[in-house]
């Protein structure tokens, strides 16, 4: 079996091979307003591995009953360039175009320093954890500057 790499879609980071759409079709979590899957213990802070496998396994449902975002708009409140929709259901009224066109920009204009933003992931009421954070050791966010130094990131940013 050939292992599928790389890209789809360059430009929008859109993998041959999606962890996060394996996940949901295997019952694992559901999709959140801001596109992350968001499961009932964590919310979204997971990490998603892959076994690919030709075994014969018997699939699980998708997951039904857990509808974190039903009531919420934390993630489109707080999302600095406005890619995700409160009022549509999730991920309808993510706009993926637009959060990796502000990633992108977050790179370059930051000489690849700050490598994500992290609002939705950081923000997000789901799970039930008690800290909510999003730290990857390799990699600096957007919550994780100064507020004054993000603030004027952020101004600068111009679509």
């Amino acid at each position: 079996m050939e292992v599928p790499r790389g890209y789809i879609d360059p430009k929008n980071r859109i993998a041959h091979l999606s962890f996060k759409l394996a996940a949901y079709e295997a019952g694992l979590g559901v999709y959140g307003k801001s596109s992350l899957l968001l499961v009932p213990e964590l919310g979204p802070r997971v990490n998603l591995g892959v076994v690919l496998t030709d075994a014969a396994l018997e699939p699980d449902v998708k997951m039904k009953g857990f509808e974190p975002c039903e009531n919420c708009r934390a993630c489109a409140e707080i999302c600095p360039v406005r890619a995700i929709e409160p009022n549509l259901p999730p991920p309808t009224g993510f706009d993926r175009a637009r959060c990796v066109r502000f990633i992108n920009w977050i790179r370059e204009a930051t000489d690849r320093e700050v490598m994500l933003c992290g609002y939705c992931y950081d923000r997000c009421p789901a799970g039930q954890l008690v800290e909510r954070t999003l730290s990857i050791a390799r990699w600096r966010t957007l919550l994780e500057m100064p507020e004054e130094e993000r603030e004027q990131l952020l101004g600068e940013f111009g679509e």
